[in-house]
């Protein structure tokens, strides 16, 4: 092989000085011959054998917090068991305690769209807000039908939150339920009766959210027109108006409001939300000391309410 390397190297010498190597090429050694010059390698030794059993270095983790002098490692654990453990942790199954499909009342053979279910005080019924526009109430055990609310109208739009009113010791009526519709109209039921005792409608709009205070009194009301309305409930007449943003007031809503809700500790503090990306909350304390004792006709517009620390939160 040096023999080989050794003559290529002199014709590349020759090459490159202009020499032709026609005459030294039949001088080259052939390729094919056997490397019978060549030396055997030896056979390992004793010292080949212990180097060769040397254990491999363990790699070293450079985030890996060092271990204080004295403290044993804690066994590494394998990343399969971690993630079968939060597997088996994540993925939990409920029980079905029973299902119920609602039949419609527009065609035979149809299930109902539902919209908004409430559990009624005593935990005994559940409301059902429907497409068809009919309060559906099922029992919980089972979830059979109990009562169905609904009046005979041309118009059946779909209904969108339900409430039941707060067991109040001075209510003496029970399963009074508010249904507010996407027709614009809030209706007050006697749900074991099935008997309509109000209705509240709101020209030319349609309410997405109600909400009862936690003594019944009142419950506000909140929809597409952009306003909150706060109700007295012993007269059904509105007490408290809140316009949009566009009615040039300091505050409101400048879009649909889906959520209004008053607080349980703070029951002259109401919330409202909707799609103009902002929770706002007021406090109806100082306007309703000024109407207190005075039911208008009519929805009587007020100035907006008593400012709280945090009048609206934005961009949510």
């Amino acid at each position: 092989m040096r023999a080989i390397r050794a003559s290529r190297e002199e014709q590349a010498r020759l090459a490159l000085r202009g020499i032709s190597i026609d005459g030294v090429q039949d001088e080259l050694p052939d390729d094919d011959d056997n490397d019978d010059d060549l030396p055997e390698a030896s056979e390992l030794r004793a010292e080949d054998e212990q180097l060769a059993a040397v254990p491999p270095v363990e790699a070293h983790n450079r985030y890996e917090k060092p271990t204080p002098a004295g403290d044993k490692p804690r066994p590494a654990q394998s990343s399969s068991s971690g993630s079968a453990k939060q597997a088996e942790t994540a993925v939990v199954q409920l029980k079905t305690l029973w299902a119920n499909e609602v039949a419609s009342s527009e065609a035979e053979n149809e299930s109902a769209d539902i919209f908004c279910v409430r559990f009624s005080p005593d935990g005994t019924l559940i409301a059902a807000g429907c497409g068809d526009g009919v309060v559906r109430l099922l029992h919980t055990d089972g979830g059979r039908l109990a009562y169905s609310l609904s009046e005979d109208s041309a118009l059946k739009l779909p209904t969108t939150c339900l409430r039941f009113r707060p067991a109040a010791d001075s209510a003496r009526t029970r399963n009074i339920l508010l249904a507010a519709s996407s027709d614009g109209t809030i209706k007050q039921w006697h749900s074991t009766s099935q008997r309509c005792m109000h209705t509240i409608n709101e020209e030319g709009n349609q309410v997405y959210a109600i909400d009862y205070v936690s003594d019944g009194s009142r419950f506000a009301s909140g929809g597409r027109d952009c306003s909150v309305r706060v109700y007295d409930e012993a007269t059904k007449n509105c007490v408290l108006s809140l316009g949009s943003s566009f009615d040039r007031q300091a505050v409101g809503h400048s879009n649909r409001i889906f959520a209004v809700k008053f607080d349980v500790a703070q029951p002259d503090v109401l919330i409202s939300a909707g799609w103009d990306n902002t929770v706002q909350a007021r406090s109806t304390l100082s306007s309703r000391d000024r109407v207190n004792g005075q039911h208008a006709p009519t929805c009587k517009a007020l100035p907006p309410f008593r400012a709280l620390q945090s009048q609206c939160l934005s961009a949510i």
